[in-house]
């Protein structure tokens, strides 16, 4: 069923994601937004000043609250019925950490993404589209989203 339903959010927000944003994409990879930061650093200024910000998101999988990730669906206009079976998706992942033969008590998540899932990579990127379009609003900012740029 969660292939299914990845099926059908790839259809929608193939189209409304940003060009920013090449992690977790069927043809797009990290080379994409090193060939794009190549070209805007070489690319001429006015003041033929350039300079590069990275930011790396710690935790960034684990961090995202359900009720934005739900939101974000919203906002690219996913059909109702995915966003319930979704938000239903998310509610009630449990864990237990275990360590030789200890076992810490089952732990319920309300934010993150389902690590090991298919959607789960597919519901990061829609939220990280809500930050890159903000951040597509600012004059001659480059920015990218990629997964595998790090520090």
């Amino acid at each position: 069923m969660e292939r299914i339903i990845a099926a059908r959010i790839r259809d929608v927000t193939e189209t409304k994601l940003t060009p920013q944003q090449s992690g977790f994409r069927p043809v797009h990879s990290t080379l994409d937004q090193l060939l794009h930061l190549r070209a805007a650093l070489t690319r001429p200024t006015p003041d033929s000043r350039t300079g590069a910000v990275f930011v790396y998101y710690a935790k960034a999988f684990d961090t995202v609250d359900h009720d934005r990730i739900v939101s974000a669906m919203r906002e690219m206009e996913l059909p109702p019925h995915i966003i319930r079976w979704s938000a239903s998706f998310l509610k009630g992942h449990q864990a237990k950490i275990r360590v030789n033969s200890k076992s810490s008590p089952l732990m319920l998540f309300h934010c993150g993404v389902p690590q090991g899932t298919v959607l789960g990579p597919l519901m990061f990127i829609i939220v990280m589209n809500t930050l890159s379009k903000r951040l597509s609003q600012v004059p001659l900012l480059f920015h990218g989203f990629s997964p595998m740029i790090s520090h």
